[in-house]
Formats: structure tokens, C-alpha cells, sequence
């Protein structure tokens, strides 16, 4: 990657203005351990810097816990005309410096979520629902080309909305499906509009029975989203990400 980054520095002679954005935001939830976790070298390819190194991006990690406000980590990269601006010394690698930086700050916040909460904790409470419909609502609201919304999380709620973990819910999900949507539409979390973002939720089950409650939720989430027009995709590992809907 490093080296397809500067062999484009000393090929191009002239500034390539570019609109294209990207904006990417990691959801990971820490309510019980994760089998399947972010990993960075996966996560940037999506950016694919290679075929324009002018773009803008933005990389966010959040966490779902059994709160409703947690903290956030942002890494951004202005576009290459708004960088170049800054260039006084007229470096010919100077925007390669810059995505290089971009991609260490990747990698350091990914590194420092798994260092702090690599833990065998649970909690009590699962505010999953809330995170996603926050996030996605501020995905909504910017005007990139590319959005992508990667959920680690077995999507088991377990709040004042909805509980997973008990009988009547799950027997409710289990076989009145459309129940439980209308109570998630109901919440009015979610935009109306989700189009142009693509959701990726991933989540490698234990056994049949993890198997099964994900499947159950995510099938949820699936047509709430997709109603509003968002792509939604399932997979249960995260080395492989090659989601380039524009």
C-alpha cells in the first residue's frame, strides 16, 4: 500500500482535484465479548486511496454499551485540494505523508479500542438500537459519496425498548416479527432516508442458539434499513470488506 501511494506521487505531475469522499464509521459493541473485531488493514482498503489519492475521508470507532452516550474517535483527511494548500515547501509526496498519517491514525484508534476494552466484563444492558439509529443519522447528514456503517455486534437489545433476554420479547420476535418492528419504528430514531449508505453487520456466532437470536434480530434491522433505502450486507468475518457502492 505504502509503496502504490508514493509510485502515484511520482507519476502524477499535476494536483488531481477531486469531490470524492468517504466517510466510515466502526460500531463495536462491548456488552459481552466479540469474536469477530475491527481490523485495519481491512477497514482502509475501503478507502481505496490507490485509484485517487484526493479524496476525503473521515474514520470513526464507537462503542454500544448500556448507555446512551459514549465516547467517539475521529480520524479525518481533508481533500487533496484543501491539503495542497498547506504544502508551502512544494513536496511532491506531501498528500502521500498526509494519507499515510491518516492510515496511522486508523490503525492507532482501531489498536486502542481493542487494548482498552479487551475484557471478559459483560453488562447488564444493551443499548443497540439507539447507537445505530445516532450514527446513522449522522452518516445521513453529510454529504459524502461513499458511506459505509460497520456494526460488530451480536444486536441482542436489552433496553427500555426492547429486551432480547426476556421470554415475551423473544417469543414476540420469534413469531410476531412485525411486532417488533413497529416497536423500532415507533422509537422515530432512525432517518427516513438512508440512501447512498451502505450497512455491513458482522457477527461470528458460538453455536446454533447465537446463531438463530442473530439471525432473528438482524433480519429486523435489515428491513428497517432497507426500506429507507440503505444496502444492507451480513457476514460473520471482517477480513474481507469490498463494499464500493458510490
Amino acid at each position: 500500500m505504502f509503496l502504490s501511494l508514493f509510485a502515484c506521487a511520482c507519476k502524477n505531475t499535476t494536483h488531481i482535484i477531486s469531490n470524492r469522499s468517504v466517510d466510515l464509521i466502526a460500531i463495536v459493541d462491548v456488552t459481552n465479548q466479540q469474536k469477530v473485531l475491527p481490523q485495519a488493514e481491512s477497514i482502509l482498503k475501503l478507502y481505496d486511496f490507490d485509484s485517487d489519492r484526493n479524496i476525503k475521508a473521515s474514520f470513526r470507532i464507537c462503542i454500544i454499551t448500556d448507555r446512551q452516550l459514549n465516547p467517539e474517535k475521529d480520524t479525518y483527511l481533508p481533500n487533496g485540494s484543501v491539503t495542497e494548500k498547506d504544502n508551502l515547501q512544494d513536496d511532491p509526496y506531501y498528500r502521500e505523508k498526509l494519507i499515510l498519517s491518516f492510515y496511522n491514525g486508523v490503525r492507532k484508534d482501531i489498536n486502542d479500542f481493542i487494548a482498552t476494552n479487551n475484557n471478559d466484563t459483560s453488562l447488564n444492558h444493551s443499548e443497540c438500537f439507539r447507537t445505530i439509529a445516532d450514527e446513522l443519522s449522522d452518516m445521513n447528514n453529510n454529504q459524502a459519496q461513499k458511506k459505509i456503517l460497520l456494526v460488530f455486534s451480536d444486536l441482542q437489545e436489552n433496553s427500555d425498548l426492547f429486551d432480547c433476554y426476556k421470554t415475551k420479547d423473544q417469543e414476540l420476535l420469534d413469531k410476531k416479527q412485525g411486532e417488533v418492528l413497529k416497536i423500532f419504528e415507533q422509537a422515530n430514531l432512525l432517518p427516513n432516508d438512508l440512501k447512498g449508505i451502505t450497512t455491513v453487520f458482522i457477527f461470528e456466532p458460538r453455536n446454533r442458539k447465537e446463531d438463530q437470536r442473530y439471525i432473528s434480530m438482524v433480519s429486523v434491522y435489515k428491513k428497517l434499513l432497507e426500506s429507507r433505502g440503505a444496502i444492507v450486507e451480513v457476514q460473520a468475518n471482517s477480513d474481507v470488506l469490498n463494499y464500493s457502492h458510490e
